[in-house]
């Protein structure tokens, strides 16, 4: 595998006018990354609406410069002062920064900020399953010419994380992709998460090594109490049928599609870099786990009255594109 190429090794400074745009591009660039990953993978089963409520997240980035009860002036991501709530993104964007700043800060290479990270993932309250944060913050190194000297700072690094009151969560996967995991730290009093992640770790060849440190509050995971009871209903199915649960789940449409056979009723979720096809006879029952894919499914897989049911007009294959028939 090839590797990235260095960043740049003097500190980066973003102008006012690049931050100012930042903003928007911060909330657009992680959208067209759910669109992405929600055509290739789920393109048969439906993109994300257009009409997606908006997340608790970008809610608030949204509203940064809204004057509420309880003023305090903070600075948003895109560098602008305003005068907003304690509780508003821009105070954990500040939090998390200066985090990021306090654990590398006898890191000598340890200066680049990298905003719009989105590679962490999150156990949510409850389950068993990852799902990823949606925004997070890291900063990097340059390549290091020695090798000894990169695992010494990652040494430091891992430190000093302990000393700042994160303890260790293992590893955690990378945002939905069989690439590199990241070793993992949670600080739980004040909702921090980092990951941290070593060219090393993942390249053959580690002669240029480098550091990455991500860092995002737990919360940025962008699930409203909905989706957190949904994902432990999707974990029971999945476990029902696979004797497991499901590793990591990247995202899915949010709109329960309705049956043309009233009153069942299907979604797909997505379970690593494929959909999970669940369905329910009626919203008053569990749901049941189909299966996975990555794209159609022949006829005959509907092979069931329930399935048949639940996907009544679907399409599917059928020495040529076909819909689901009972």
């Amino acid at each position: 595998m090839e590797k990235n190429q260095p960043v740049n090794e003097s500190p980066i400074v973003i102008s006012e006018n690049k931050k100012k745009i930042q903003k928007g591009t911060i909330i657009g660039m992680s959208a067209l990354g759910i669109l992405a990953i929600a055509g290739i993978a789920f393109g048969v089963y439906g993109m994300v609406s257009g009409r997606q409520k908006i997340s608790d997240l970008e809610a608030q980035i949204a509203n940064c410069a809204t004057n509420t009860d309880e003023v305090t002036t903070v600075t948003c991501p895109d560098g602008t002062e305003v005068s907003t709530t304690a509780t508003n993104m821009a105070t954990e964007y500040k939090e998390v920064t200066a985090t990021l700043d306090f654990l590398t800060s006898n890191i000598e290479k340890m200066h680049a900020y990298v905003e719009q990270g989105d590679n962490l993932a999150y156990k949510a309250s409850g389950t068993n399953t990852f799902v990823p944060i949606k925004f997070s913050i890291k900063k990097e190194t340059s390549t290091y010419d020695d090798n000894s000297e990169a695992a010494k700072d990652l040494a430091t690094l891992k430190a000093n994380l302990t000393n700042a009151g994160f303890s260790s969560i293992g590893t955690i996967p990378f945002r939905g992709s069989a690439g590199p995991q990241i070793d993992g730290y949670l600080n739980t009093e004040t909702n921090t998460i980092c990951g941290v992640i070593s060219s090393s770790h993942y390249y053959d060849d580690v002669a240029h090594d480098y550091i990455i440190l991500e860092c995002a509050k737990t919360n940025w995971t962008w699930l409203t109490k909905e989706d957190e009871t949904l994902i432990k209903a999707f974990e029971t199915a999945y476990y029902n049928k696979t004797g497991s649960y499901p590793y990591i789940m990247t995202s899915w449409n949010n709109q329960i599609k309705n049956s043309e056979y009233k009153p069942y009723q299907n979604v797909w979720v997505g379970i690593g870099s494929g959909a999970g096809l669940f369905y329910r006879t009626s919203p008053d029952t569990e749901w049941q786990f189909f299966t996975g894919t990555q794209g159609l499914l022949e006829c005959g897989d509907y092979n069931t009255d329930d399935l048949k049911k639940a996907y009544l007009g679907e399409q599917c294959w059928d020495n040529g594109q076909s819909t689901v028939q009972l």
